[in-house]
């Protein structure tokens, strides 16, 4: 189902309000960004009887704690730490009516983005709901921010119906019954990575509504570099595969995972193995083909690009220059991501199969 509502910033109905909205920040050394996240939803107010709880999950010990009282925060140190879903479970703790909303500790939204995310949900249309970042407030950012920020933006304005089988803890919200009903999120996931597609797999096998609103935005502050950059999209991709093919779902609904996606990825590592075979085995006869090849096999990876490479555009040449290569390698480190995930899940299976096979013959022996 795909439905495309009409958003705009709404307050809580008057026949609704008694109803209240929690926003719930887990913080993990998140010292650099947390005041500018902590003013951005206060800024948000008009979204209602709205209240702000910020559960420290560690490293955040030089953060005054006078910058937190300054501002109508409820602030709860969490004990275990380097577990986003933990955090966001203990800040969700007591809240058990009403309207839930998780914000990421460094992103600052817009001023109607609360607004825009609990509407559906108020109005009956949608039991949970999935914001988006901006495309344009990227400007203080550095390169690697803005490619981020920039790829995220254009992956999640795709949908803007119902997802299935996904969700997105950054910029969310969802009724507090549901979340409580489901068994919150799973705390075993330690650090920001899997917790939210689990959960969103959970949300779509008890059929509530998980509606993409990419209208309601922010702007992601993290810090990024090359490295991190690539160990981020490294760590995600082996966890999001891992769990997917160890729940048996498809990746029919991920919105990562379109076709353009899938054939970009393909021929990424194409062009990687076209290039290496005209590079290794060229000669005087076979240098025309071989450069036919990868030429072939690089106009196939811009072609599943355009879309990405269209926004990049928008930027400048030189924006795009810079993010072609990037983008490329990041498409590698995705294969390689999905490779490794499928040897240790094949690696897993078998163990498991051996060690079945071990015990039925001790069964049998006795």
């Amino acid at each position: 189902m795909n439905e495309t509502l009409k958003y705009t910033p709404a307050t809580i109905a008057p026949e609704q309000e008694g109803a209240s909205v929690r926003v719930v920040v887990p913080a993990y050394h998140a010292e650099n960004t947390l005041k500018v996240c902590i003013e951005a939803i206060v800024n948000s107010r008009d979204a209602g009887n709205l209240e702000i709880v910020v559960a420290d999950n560690g490293g955040n010990e030089r953060y005054a704690s006078s910058q937190v009282e300054q501002y109508p925060v409820k602030y709860l140190l969490c004990q275990e730490q380097a577990s986003a879903a933990y955090a966001r479970n203990c800040g969700a703790a007591d809240f058990e009516n009403g309207i839930l909303v998780f914000v990421d500790a460094d992103v600052e939204i817009e001023k109607d983005t609360i607004a825009k995310l609990i509407h559906p949900i108020q109005t009956g249309h949608a039991d949970a709901t999935l914001g988006n970042y901006s495309s344009c407030n990227i400007e203080d950012l550095n390169f690697f921010q803005k490619y981020k920020q920039l790829y995220i933006s254009k992956v999640y304005a795709r949908n803007d119906g119902f997802v299935k089988n996904d969700f997105w803890t950054a910029i969310c919200a969802i009724r507090a019954d549901v979340f409580h009903g489901i068994g919150r999120f799973d705390s075993s996931y330690k650090g920001a990575a899997g917790e939210d597609t689990e959960f969103g797999i959970r949300l779509s096998q008890q059929n509530w509504r998980i509606l993409s609103v990419p209208v309601a935005t922010g702007k992601h502050l993290h810090f990024f570099d090359a490295l991190k950059l690539i160990k981020n999209d490294f760590r995600k991709g082996v966890r999001t595969m891992s769990l997917y093919l160890n729940k048996g779902h498809s990746f029919s609904n991920h919105r990562h995972a379109k076709k353009n996606d899938i054939f970009a990825v393909f021929w990424a590592v194409n062009v990687a193995l076209t290039t290496f075979m005209a590079i290794s085995f060229s000669g005087a006869y076979s240098y025309q083909i071989n450069a036919l090849l990868v030429s072939a096999s690089l106009l196939s990876y811009f072609v599943a690009r355009y879309e990405l490479i269209s926004v990049f555009l928008k930027r400048n040449i030189a924006f795009l220059v810079r993010a072609i290569p990037l983008m490329y390698l990041l498409d590698l480190v995705r294969a390689f991501s999905v490779v490794i995930a499928i040897g240790v899940f094949l690696y897993l299976k078998a163990a498991s199969k051996n060690t079945e096979r071990r015990s039925l013959a001790a069964d049998l022996g006795q």
